[in-house]
């Protein structure tokens, strides 16, 4: 019987093994078929100052929240 440690051995090396034979190397491949306009659209989403005597100058946080 194989002890348990030498079985592990044994596979983590095969593995090792075959990702490195079969490893080639990335290679870029042009996204032709997208589209995108040369100059994004113009937004309609604009922000406005509620509270005009408010001002922070040292913020700690910025905490967002998810709402589903």
């Amino acid at each position: 019987m194989i002890p348990r440690t030498l079985t592990a051995v044994v596979i983590a090396s095969v593995i090792a093994l075959a990702g490195a034979v079969s490893a080639q190397p990335l290679t870029r491949v042009a996204a032709t078929s997208l589209r995108l306009p040369a100059v994004p659209p113009a937004s309609t989403y604009s922000t406005e100052r509620v509270f005009a005597s408010l001002a922070i100058s040292q913020p700690i946080a910025l905490e967002v929240y998810e709402i589903r």
